[in-house]
């Protein structure tokens, strides 16, 4: 029963995955016309993977651990969040294209605007994912009522979401630690989401927080 609903779940991740990439793949058909037929094949063979490489390396990344499935991992997950973009660009494509025709029927959206759409979609997902790669710290003033005198004017540090495993490794924790290091704080406390899930190295994930004193 647990493994089916394990397939299930499987089936309905890339079922959901396949129709983003269809619907991604068609607009852009629609709207940006291919004039070559081979360049069509082409997009279309490319769609038809990346459509399925998260769900065709994410069964790997809990059996092994190293650079080759590593590497596709990340590839996937940057994918995906392309996609989300794209998703949304291809959206707002059709949403101006069906105001358009209301408000003046028999005219189409020029190529150069669609192309826009889509550049500032790309320019936003790798703003997101520079983004994603900065640690951000942020100073928080707590007042707690009849907190023992001891503890007045103390500094505690709060780690959260790290993700460590497949996607940040151990340069990233090593940032990680050398910034809780610099703020000199009297404990340190872990909300969770340290790893991933995926299998890793586990203890050299870990070995750079003992530096922190």
């Amino acid at each position: 029963m647990r493994l089916r609903g394990i397939v299930f779940f499987i089936a309905l991740i890339h079922a959901l995955l396949f129709l983003t990439h269809f619907f991604v793949y068609g607009t852009i058909e629609r709207f940006l016309i291919f004039d070559n037929p081979l360049s069509i094949q082409w997009t279309q063979a490319i769609f038809f993977i990346l459509s399925i490489s998260f769900v065709g390396v994410s069964p790997f990344t809990f059996k092994f651990y190293g650079k080759v499935v590593q590497t596709f991992y990340i590839l996937s997950v940057v994918w995906l969040g392309t996609l989300y973009w794209l998703f949304w660009a291809s959206l707002w494509v059709w949403i101006i294209h069906i105001t358009n025709r209301i408000v003046d029927p028999g005219t189409e959206l020029s190529q150069t605007t669609i192309s826009w759409i889509y550049i500032l979609s790309l320019i936003v997902s790798t703003y997101g994912l520079w983004n994603s790669r900065r640690t951000k710290v942020k100073h928080v003033d707590v007042f707690i009522k009849n907190l023992p005198l001891p503890w007045h004017n103390r500094k505690a540090v709060l780690v959260s979401d790290t993700h460590l495993g497949n996607v940040r490794g151990v340069s990233y924790i090593e940032k990680v630690s050398a910034l809780i290091q610099d703020l000199k704080p009297d404990i340190v406390l872990m909300a969770g989401d340290y790893y991933d899930g995926t299998i890793g190295d586990l203890d050299k994930l870990a070995k750079p927080f003992a530096a922190i004193n």
